[in-house]
């Protein structure tokens, strides 16, 4: 029922209709087109998937393995020695090649070191063994010496003393037993080389780690030996009986050191010659020695004149001359006792009195008065004079302070004596005996 006009465009509206349908179905995938799609974006993302999860295993690797690198292996976590004896079991049967190389690495750390140092030995001692092992090779006593005496010159700081070297060496590649060292400080070898504390501590150090040296005289006079050296060298005495003379004759030892060698002193049974002169121990050094005599019955010869002494030093002196039954001399020269009671002399008088073994007494320099000469002429005048019951043959009482009233006791001492070997005031003959007082003469 529509007109000729309407008809037309109504199918114009169901073309249209139709144009649109047909795009919407072209723009939806059919269901076979639906499932390909799918399949190809599953593949597209387990293919990313992959890819990422390869680059982060990479990065964690690379991450791990730098981890590793910082933590410590097993070579570094163990010990420096562990690590060395597992150098040394892994090389063994290669023969001296190795102590070979050892001893070249050594050598070129130590300069002074060379391989003649140490003479019939051929090696130094090896890397990591013990001091007594490495001691083992040596075979005799001097090379042991020479051996410990340049490692305490290395301890102690110091430079070898040439004259002991080559003392040592000689010995030891001659095959003779070393029995003397001398290094008096003011020979003509040694007058610029003069010993340091630090050079005496050496010497006695090392002399103390080889108890089988024979030294026998050991003089260090005449050096700037301290406190120091001197203990050192009482640590030596104390281990070592062999010593028979030691002399150390104006160096630096003070109180402190004179009361370390007493200790030593007291006991040795070798010593028969003991000089300190020169040493300023003063009273507290000279009383340890003088008690540590006491019980000492080998000593012979003890000097301690110029040792900055006083009246205490001459008590302690007395006291000991009662007990002691071996010394056959002791010098007391330039000992400072100024008194005018001179009570020092007291006491020794006492001691000379008592003791029956001492021969030679020297109180030269001493400050005697008239007084303290009585008293010494009188307790040798008590035991017969000289050869008496008493053994004193030898008294010097030379440059004191006497005056011409010291000419009686000492002419009644004279009269008493049976044999006199010298007596010397000021001056003296075997024969007749001189008091010099300015210009006063008897």
């Amino acid at each position: 029922g529509m007109s000729e006009e309407e008809q037309p465009v109504v199918e114009q509206e169901e073309s249209a209709a139709e144009q649109e349908q047909g795009e919407d179905a072209a723009a939806e995938p059919t269901e076979d087109q639906g499932d390909g799609i799918q399949e190809d974006i599953g593949e597209a993302d387990e293919g990313e998937i992959d890819e990422v999860q390869e680059n982060v295993a990479g990065e964690e690797i690379v991450e791990n393995e730098e981890t590793v690198a910082d933590e410590p292996t097993e070579e570094d976590v163990r010990s420096p020695e562990e690590v060395h004896e597992d150098h040394v079991d892994g090389n063994e049967g290669e023969g001296d090649g190795v102590n070979e190389s050892i001893i070249n690495d050594e050598s070129a750390d130590d300069p002074e070191y060379t391989h003649n140092d140490i003479p019939h030995t051929g090696s130094r001692p090896q890397t990591g063994s013990s001091e007594g092992d490495s001691l083992l090779h040596l075979k005799s006593a001097e090379e042991q010496l020479l051996y410990q005496y340049r490692k305490a010159c290395k301890d102690f700081g110091v430079e070898p003393v040439k004259t002991l070297l080559d003392a040592i060496t000689t010995t030891a590649e001659t095959g003779d037993i070393l029995t003397t060292i001398e290094l008096k400080g003011s020979s003509r070898g040694m007058f610029h080389r003069r010993l340091e504390d630090p050079d005496c501590q050496a010497i006695a150090r090392s002399l103390e780690l080889v108890p089988g040296a024979e030294i026998s005289y050991l003089n260090l006079s005449w050096n700037r030996m301290g406190d120091g050296g001197a203990t050192l060298l009482a640590n030596f005495l104390a281990k070592d009986f062999k010593l028979e003379r030691l002399l150390l004759e104006f160096n630096d030892i003070g109180s402190g050191g004179a009361t370390a060698l007493a200790l030593a002193l007291g006991t040795h049974q070798g010593l028969k010659e003991v000089c300190l002169r020169g040493n300023k121990m003063g009273d507290d050094g000279c009383l340890a020695l003088v008690r540590a005599m006491e019980a000492n019955n080998v000593m012979r010869t003890l000097d301690l004149g110029e040792a900055a002494l006083g009246h205490r030093s001459m008590t302690g002196a007395g006291i000991m001359l009662q007990a002691n039954t071996a010394l056959g001399e002791i010098r007391f020269d330039k000992a400072q006792l100024f008194s005018c009671q001179e009570e020092g002399f007291t006491h020794l008088s006492e001691g000379l009195f008592k003791n029956q073994t001492l021969r030679t007494l020297s109180l030269l320099g001493t400050g005697m008065r008239d007084r303290g000469c009585g008293l010494v002429c009188d307790a040798l005048a008590r035991t017969g004079g000289f050869g008496g019951a008493g053994a004193l043959t030898d008294l010097d009482l030379s440059c004191n302070k006497l005056t011409e009233d010291a000419g009686e006791p000492l002419a009644v001492l004279i009269r008493m004596t049976r044999k006199i070997a010298r007596c010397a005031p000021n001056e003296a003959a075997s024969s007749q005996v001189y008091i010099m007082t300015g210009k006063t003469a008897l």
